[in-house]
């Protein structure tokens, strides 16, 4: 089974919204998806704006609770995604690979022109080759990639927008490492 965990600041927005959305795109797939967020809220809702655009989309964040993120969580994870640097950053001093930590917005170059792994390679295979493969193409760290803002106490339409990219990049982040048979 493949682990992916998804990172944010306080587990109500962002990485929720990005495990429902991630879990929708690998359904029946041999994955393990959950979000976790830097701050300790305690066991507290998603925010309603957060519920509300997940609604829009066709998903259910209801019954989400915020978890913080504690040492030796990420120590068997295959992907760690975070939204800003602070994220991936605490990821790793917490015991996360830095080899498997990125950040959302770096994926789509890091995926670009990706070569196929072999076709011998068993599904779950194929996707942490496919992650070896987006370290391997990192560039050597002078240039930060792009944090996607935290919509907090932002406008609907700030909430629809973080949607938007957060379902885009978790699509094409699926369909790069599970793509269809064909």
């Amino acid at each position: 089974m493949l682990e992916v965990v998804f990172l944010c600041t306080g587990n109500r927005a962002r990485s929720a919204l990005a495990e429902a959305f991630f879990r929708r795109h690998t359904e029946g797939r041999a994955v393990s998806v959950s979000s976790y967020g830097l701050l300790r809220l305690g066991r507290v809702p998603p925010l309603p704006r957060a519920v509300a655009v997940a609604a829009a989309h066709g998903l259910d964040l209801t019954a989400h609770r915020a978890r913080a993120l504690e040492a030796g969580i990420l120590g068997e994870a295959d992907l760690v995604i975070g939204f800003e640097a602070a994220h991936v950053t605490a990821a790793i001093e917490l015991g996360a690979d830095p080899r498997r930590s990125f950040l959302l917005l770096e994926l789509p170059e890091l995926l670009e022109g990706d070569a196929p792994p072999p076709d011998t390679l068993a599904p779950v295979e194929r996707a942490r080759h496919v992650i070896a493969e987006m370290d391997r193409r990192r560039p050597d760290g002078s240039v930060l990639p792009e944090s996607l803002a935290d919509p907090l106490g932002g406008s609907p339409q700030v909430f629809a927008e973080t949607a938007r990219v957060i379902d885009a990049v978790t699509g094409l982040l699926a369909a790069s490492l599970f793509p269809p048979a064909g």
